[in-house]
């Protein structure tokens, strides 16, 4: 287990509520990095994980629970958000250390996820989010001297990708339908016995050979290529003088006739044409040696600009919430 591993389960030693923590995180982290990428960072020490927008902390991963900066003004306008934090269990305003912010006025608090995660959050998440985008207006860039790491943000990204593979596996229905969508998306079969270490170390190394192929490949062409993959929709930002390409990078080991692709990567993609491009990589190699986890080979094929029309999009799968009563 290595240092990010062990303070975030020192933090969060339940598992469901690690899980619920780290996505929103990582949500709140995406949020932020579209308001700007010079203007937030994120750090772990023992003790503590926070994410910060300018010289604002604005969420703390704390024992059990997270420390949320919510916006003021928001609050004192809508009673009815006010009110229902006021009568939810899970959320306790802060009287301690950091109750308010002046720069950004704020009032901050802890909040200890439960089964109603998912309403409470959407509340939750407008005050802070709000206060997210006041903070990154007014300051240009992160605090000096803040050390960000990147290791904890690859962490909270490897861990959500491990919980949903966990939770597929405590069904059988759910992972039948997982391994469906994982063959159409050209993803190896989880293994069984001996094999591959992970599914998630075979999706990682077919991930970095693809990106490794588009990124020669643009550089080659001319464009300065930037991998935005951890923050936004799509893979690669590529400009040449005053042009943009955003590209999305699919690999897998069939031969790509079929991609899976994100409610997001359908929507920035639709609205990006013709500044876009497709870059697949089939038919890729995986290596399994005493050391690590390899990928090698691929076929390459460019669609560039990327047209994609609702046509050519099927859904084969949805989330459904069962209700809580009515069940016979």
């Amino acid at each position: 287990m290595d240092d990010v591993e062990k303070v975030i389960h020192s933090l969060l030693p339940d598992a469901k509520v690690r899980r619920v923590c780290l996505e929103a995180f990582d949500e709140t982290v995406r949020y932020a990095n579209s308001l700007g990428t010079e203007k937030w960072g994120a750090y772990y020490e023992r003790g503590k994980v926070r994410l910060l927008v300018g010289s604002l902390i604005v969420f703390t991963i704390e024992p059990g629970c997270v420390w949320l900066a919510l916006d003021q003004e928001l609050l004192e306008k809508s009673q009815e958000l006010s009110n229902f934090l006021e009568n939810t269990e899970d959320w306790q305003w802060d009287n301690h250390d950091y109750p308010r912010y002046k720069k950004v006025p704020s009032r901050n608090g802890f909040y200890t996820p439960s089964e109603k995660h998912k309403d409470i959050w959407m509340v939750i998440k407008q005050l802070h989010f709000e206060f997210i985008s006041k903070a990154a207006a007014k300051y240009e860039k992160l605090r000096e001297g803040t050390q960000h790491s990147e290791s904890l943000i690859d962490y909270i990204r490897s861990a959500i990708d491990d919980f949903l593979q966990s939770s597929a596996d405590e069904q059988p229905e759910i992972s039948e339908a997982v391994e469906a969508l994982r063959v159409i998306a050209g993803k190896p079969r989880k293994p069984s016995g001996q094999g591959f270490q992970s599914s998630s170390e075979a999706r990682r190394a077919i991930e970095l050979r693809a990106m490794q192929l588009a990124i020669n490949h643009f550089q080659q062409q001319g464009w300065i290529v930037e991998d935005v993959s951890k923050y936004e929709s799509y893979d690669l930002l590529c400009t040449r003088q005053e042009e943009k390409l955003y590209v999305e990078v699919k690999g897998t080991t069939s031969e790509g006739s079929k991609i899976l692709m994100t409610y997001q990567e359908v929507i920035h993609t639709q609205q990006n044409y013709p500044h876009t491009a497709l870059f697949v990589v089939s038919q890729i190699k995986l290596i399994n040696s005493e050391a690590d986890l390899d990928a090698t080979g691929g076929e390459i094929k460019l669609y560039q600009p990327w047209l994609l029309s609702d046509g050519s999009l099927k859904a084969i799968a949805y989330e459904y919430q069962v209700p809580d009563n009515n069940a016979v």
